[in-house]
């Protein structure tokens, strides 16, 4: 179950993971605003906003139609969609840090469970 919830993890994470590479895409297009020749910058810039978008809009599928309590709900949405720490978590649901984690992994096990055979979670974890 280790290695399911492992992947479920890296899956619903995807999104951030494009968003991180964005920044610095952004940072340097700002450095090099009203300058020609940023056409490739922009090209894969572009092209990794639309894969955001796609992971992000997938992910949100998902989790509309999971079984998940409502915190489990907010925390993976907070986390994965809306990019907040977990410190702004915390803050923002009013529990502590430690138990916004705890809250997480159930979500993470429950969603594995969930997702049993979908996604190619068995090819991920074979």
């Amino acid at each position: 179950m280790k290695k399911k919830v492992a992947a479920v993890r890296q899956w619903v994470g995807r999104a951030k993971k494009i968003y991180d590479q964005l920044c610095a895409y952004e940072q340097a297009l700002e450095g090099l605003a009203n300058v020609s020749g940023t056409e490739p910058i922009l090209k894969e810039f572009y092209e990794l906003r639309s894969l955001e978008l796609d992971c992000k809009t997938e992910l949100s599928e998902v989790l509309s139609k999971a079984k998940l309590t409502p915190r489990q709900f907010s925390i993976l949405n907070l986390h994965y969609l809306q990019y907040e720490s977990w410190t702004a978590i915390s803050k923002r649901l009013h529990i502590d840090r430690r138990y916004a984690l705890q809250i997480h992994i159930e979500a993470l096990e429950s969603l594995a469970a969930q997702l049993d055979g979908k996604l190619g979670l068995n090819q991920m974890t074979a």
